[in-house]
């Protein structure tokens, strides 16, 4: 009798890449959410909140590896399905994100999407969709994208017995969420839906009904600068000044240090000056370069205002260490806390608030920004006098 030797399969050991060891802050929710998959009562809708730069990005990524892994120990980090999410080309695993122009879908960006957040876990909208801004246009999800996100989640699974859609920024969807109702309401049994968002107010109550809720918490200051300091290899006091304005927003505050020698400062520092002097024709070529700006780099320059108007309050009451010659911002900050006072900033603040609230109400830019700085002009000209 001829005896053929069977092969032993060879099971594949992938080196170890868990997304929550990016992930900080967040580890009582982490232990929580281990649980309830481990224990199979995990919600096949959720909704992943908290405050910009907090890591739902990467916490939706954790969770897809906790679904996903083939080990008991879930997640193992270096099965084929972790591995396949760690480098997120797991094919049950699927996205949809803001983009620009009516007839884009999620699927055609997957690998600039990808190339984008293993470069930044962290990452915000403004930067994502600077990386493909041609016109001046503010991303959205479409209703083609929806039509396309139920498509993909009406297809059995490849690999795996579970297909998983991360829905990053359900707030872009608009009237278009409409779309999703039903499949909110009655996913497939196979499905699993990660809805991430920043600013769960902007999301339609229908669509929250239908999810539970998983809430990160802010970073803490300290927390944001240590890893400020090893991720970019700045002193760790200079990234203390930036963390005590981000507010738990770990994105914003490595935004803050990029912005060194970008045009944001500059504008920033152009919009204050024109106001201050008040000349007509100088402010109207301000509006020119704000105006011919994409709608998200317009609210993003207003949002980068605001910060340096907190971190100016900040300097006032002594709460930032003057780093004087160690970088354009804080140079600038310091310089705005001597010809400020405490209620010109809140006046500003307020003025800020207002124009970003019209900018996403699809305002007309040019009379906004001039009406913005002619209103800046008379507060800035009332602590003048």
């Amino acid at each position: 009798m001829l005896f053929v030797e069977e092969e032993e399969e060879k099971v594949v050991i992938f080196p170890k890449e868990l997304w929550s060891s990016q992930l900080s802050g967040q580890d009582d929710l982490l232990d929580s959410i281990n649980q309830i998959v481990s224990n199979g009562r995990f919600p096949h809708c959720s909704l992943i909140t908290g405050v910009p730069g907090s890591g739902q990005l990467l916490f939706a990524l954790h969770i897809s590896q906790l679904l996903l892994c083939h080990s008991e120990a879930k997640p193992c980090g270096t099965c084929s399905n972790c591995y396949k999410v760690a480098q997120m080309i797991h094919p049950d695993l699927h996205y949809t994100f803001p983009l620009h122009g009516a007839n884009e879908i999620s699927v055609n960006y997957y690998d600039s999407f990808r190339i984008a957040v293993k470069e930044n876990p962290y990452l915000n909208v403004q930067h994502w969709l600077s990386l493909s801004n041609k016109e001046n246009k503010q991303g959205n999800i479409t209703a083609k994208e929806c039509h396309s996100i139920i498509e993909r989640l009406s297809l059995k699974p490849y690999e795996s017995d579970k297909s998983i859609l991360i829905l990053w920024l359900p707030e872009f969807l608009g009237k278009e969420s409409n779309i999703l109702l039903k499949l909110l309401e009655e996913p497939p049994g196979h499905s699993y839906i990660l809805l991430v968002t920043e600013d769960a107010k902007s999301i339609l109550s229908t669509i929250i009904s239908r999810t539970q809720q998983f809430a990160l918490k802010p970073l803490g200051e300290e927390m944001i600068a240590q890893k400020l300091s090893k991720s970019l290899n700045i002193s760790y006091e200079k990234a203390m000044n930036y963390a005590l304005v981000a507010e738990g927003n770990y994105s914003q505050a490595m935004q803050m240090v990029a912005e060194e020698h970008s045009n944001m400062l500059e504008l920033t520092k152009g919009i204050f000056q024109k106001a201050y002097v008040s000349e007509p024709l100088a402010m109207m070529g301000i509006v020119d370069i704000v105006a011919q700006m994409g709608r998200d780099d317009q609210k993003y320059l207003f949002h980068f205002m605001s910060q340096i108007l907190s971190m100016s309050l900040r300097s006032q009451n002594g709460l930032l260490k003057n780093e004087a010659g160690t970088n354009e911002i804080m140079n600038y900050v310091h310089k705005l806390s001597t010809s400020i006072g405490l209620e010109e900033i809140g006046a500003i603040h307020e003025l800020i608030d207002d124009s970003i609230f019209g900018i996403q109400r699809n305002a007309n830019m040019r009379i906004l920004l001039l009406d913005f700085l002619i209103q800046l002009s008379k507060i800035l000209r009332k602590f003048k006098k």
